[in-house]
């Protein structure tokens, strides 16, 4: 793709991060000269790569973002609870069960390093428990986290404390 006269400057994202984030974006510059001898000359889908991975990783934050913020909302509202359809129908856990799919890796994560009442989730979202057998809630995280890693839900650099 080669650039007019007018154009002076255009955004380029350097690198991402170990975490999958932006790690910086910058702008490539050329001048007036380099422009009018055709020096400056990018590959189209270079470009339109750059763009979707910025879009993909923009998306993954936002996900993540939302996630964390009805999980702590969740949590706080019904820490004293014990009244399990007070629990499962809070509106925080029912919005990250309408995350569906895109909450699994998210849930995976937390309840590899933190079992919780947050596996009821997994059963709501896939529609069945991980197993007939009666397990406590120690036994169903872990066991959904294997089913996770297995199918390649998770890897195991994906279980890392984001607390």
């Amino acid at each position: 793709m080669k650039f007019s006269k007018s154009l002076t400057m255009i955004p380029l994202m350097v690198g991402l991060n170990a975490s999958g984030s932006i790690a910086h974006n910058t702008n490539l510059s050329f001048n007036e000269n380099e422009l009018n001898n055709n020096l400056i000359n990018i590959d189209l889908s270079t470009f339109n790569y750059l763009i979707e991975v910025k879009e993909i990783t923009t998306d993954s934050l936002y996900l993540k973002s939302r996630f964390k913020k009805y999980l702590a909302a969740w949590k706080r509202e019904t820490f004293v609870i014990s009244n399990i359809d007070k629990i499962i129908n809070n509106r925080n856990f029912l919005n990250i069960i309408n995350m569906g799919d895109n909450a699994v890796p998210f849930i995976l994560n937390e309840i590899h390093n933190r079992p919780s009442n947050l596996v009821w989730a997994m059963n709501l979202i896939f529609k069945g428990r991980i197993s007939n057998n009666n397990l406590t809630i120690n036994e169903a995280c872990k066991a959904w986290v294997k089913w996770g890693l297995s199918t390649r839900k998770i890897s195991d650099r994906d279980l890392i404390d984001l607390a």
